[in-house]
């Protein structure tokens, strides 16, 4: 799991970047994400060894457990 902490101060911010370990694993079936307030979203299928954007909205809704 990794957590991204943004952090920020008047008119400025630092990035939001999360470098994720896959160990001996050579695939990601899948990304879930927990948004700040709570909503959560599973992104399918990024490959490996990128950098990748995920954008709140565009990933497939997931009920809160």
């Amino acid at each position: 799991m990794g957590t991204a902490l943004h952090s920020a101060s008047y008119l400025c911010s630092g990035p939001a970047d999360v470098h994720l370990g896959l160990g001996d694993a050579d695939a990601i079936d899948d990304l879930l994400v927990t948004w700040p307030g709570g909503t959560r979203e599973r992104f399918t299928g990024p490959h490996v060894n990128q950098h990748i954007e995920l954008r709140r909205g565009d990933g497939e809704p997931v009920a809160a457990p």
